[in-house]
């Protein structure tokens, strides 16, 4: 027959390690559930502004004495310049500006002259006014003859004596000549236009 004192000591070390493995059993329990909670908030937190309202706040405000009613607005990649189509047939463009904090001396300075930068005229007595898709930026003007002219606004960028330059310039994608749609020479009415380079 078996020892008595040597099955009490197995069966105590038998108690410990179950008592050492329930408590490795639990905790590992407790934290997979205080995992799945923060997994949960977590959740919760990154999907939750889309069911909050949008907010737009102005960074900076200013009035142009611009002509006529605008048909289309954009602004460059950088956001530094902004264009202007208007219904009476020109483009406008403005200088746009960061911060007064984060301004330095030399774009304080030119911040006090005006913000409009040129302004351009497209055709003349035009009738009809479309836009393309946003990520196209191509804009056409029809007139009371029956021609249009597809415009398209382009920022180039000059690198000078360490100071970068953004030149507003219009590119004409269908020619500089307008394009006579009408053969009648009937006012174009409605347009529209799409297309990419």
């Amino acid at each position: 027959m078996a020892n008595a004192d040597s099955l009490f000591a197995s069966d105590r070390l038998r108690r410990i390690k179950d008592s050492w493995a329930r408590v490795g059993v639990t905790a590992g329990g407790i934290s997979v559930l205080i995992t799945l909670v923060l997994i949960f908030f977590y959740l919760l937190y990154v999907i939750g502004p889309i069911f909050s309202s949008v907010t737009v706040k102005p960074s900076q405000q200013f009035s142009l004495p611009l002509q006529g009613q605008t048909a289309a607005l954009g602004t460059d990649d950088n956001n530094q310049l902004a264009y202007r189509f208007s219904f009476e047939g020109t483009v406008d463009f403005v200088r746009l500006f960061q911060a007064e904090k984060t301004l330095t001396e030399q774009d304080r300075a030119a911040s006090q002259q005006s913000h409009l930068v040129t302004t351009k005229s497209v055709i003349t007595n035009p009738t009809a006014f479309a836009a393309s898709l946003p990520r196209d930026q191509l804009f056409v003007y029809g007139n009371e003859q029956g021609q249009a002219m597809v415009v398209k606004p382009d920022f180039v960028t000059h690198f000078a004596d360490g100071h970068k330059t953004v030149v507003p310039e219009l590119l004409y994608p269908a020619g500089k000549q307008a394009l006579q749609l009408a053969p009648e020479g009937e006012p174009l009415v409605k347009m529209a236009i799409s297309g990419r380079e």
